[in-house]
């Protein structure tokens, strides 16, 4: 079906009368729209203008070229491809996040940091966006076990995720994101005995992914006195419902520090420091 909203002819001559956008927004949504949304997928649907239609180049080509990568199906679906549109939105928020934190936190080197990579999908939207930035002194830090999650430390409302991502390969990840070799600093083991004195000294961008609440809370603890003004926090796990404990161990984490929080649509939440 077509989709005016896409094409650049007629979001020229909508900008322009002025007068008729009333009815061309009617005609739009109920004669050539219909019902059919925009984005579909990640815990949203939505019949408006999707952010990345327009000056958003690299994000575009990073979904593009992260279908060439290869990834467990156990996690990432049969068909990975439909599984990275359907969370086109999520992956955007991580587009969007790291480029607010480069073009407002003035900490150099810039070094940002993703706990929970499993095979790279949201590290290579991260990369490709951070080296679209000027910056020329940049590291992206990964944190991930790459094996089952274990027992200690889950909470019992998270119990019955023992043993999920056993299936998950650092050797995957490391090969999906080779492009970017020479500004990725690998962290492998269990948090919090990962994070050690290898963590860089100032954290620019901050993505947790742990599907766990207190390990959110041992990364926050030791991360967040490293993030200076300027600094964004991307949680993944803040708005879904399976992960209340997190959003309750985040709020009260943050409830009385700096920033300010922005739930998300799409189930994560982004911190501005």
């Amino acid at each position: 079906m077509l989709n005016l909203a896409r094409n650049r002819i007629f979001r020229g001559a909508y900008r322009r009368l002025k007068r008729l956008q009333p009815v061309i927004r009617e005609f739009q949504t109920s004669v050539i729209q219909g019902d059919q949304p925009t984005h579909h997928g990640g815990g949203m649907t939505t019949r408006h203008q999707v952010p990345w239609i327009n000056d958003w180049q690299e994000f575009r080509a990073a979904m593009v070229s992260i279908r060439q990568g290869e990834f467990d199906p156990e996690i990432y679906g049969i068909d990975p491809g439909e599984t990275f549109d359907r969370n086109r939105w999520r992956y955007w928020n991580v587009a969007y996040s790291i480029k607010h934190a480069a073009e407002h936190c003035d900490a150099t080197p810039f070094n940002a940091i993703e706990c929970g990579v499993a095979e790279g999908a949201t590290a290579f939207i991260a990369a490709t966006q951070l080296g679209a930035e000027p910056i020329v002194n940049h590291t992206l830090h990964l944190y991930d076990a790459w094996e089952g999650m274990r027992a200690e430390g889950l909470l019992p409302s998270e119990s019955s995720l023992v043993g999920r991502y056993s299936s998950l390969s650092e050797s995957r990840a490391r090969n999906n994101l080779r492009k970017f070799s020479t500004n990725l600093c690998w962290h492998s083991g269990f948090i919090p005995e990962s994070l050690d004195n290898s963590a860089p000294d100032t954290v620019s961008w901050l993505h947790i992914d742990l599907n766990s609440a207190t390990a959110t809370l041992e990364v926050l603890e030791f991360l967040w006195p490293k993030m200076p003004e300027g600094a964004v926090l991307l949680l993944d796990d803040y708005g879904w419902l399976f992960w209340d404990d997190t959003r309750q161990i985040v709020d009260q984490f943050l409830r009385s520090r700096p920033g300010s929080l922005l739930p998300l649509s799409t189930g994560q939440a982004m911190y501005f420091r």
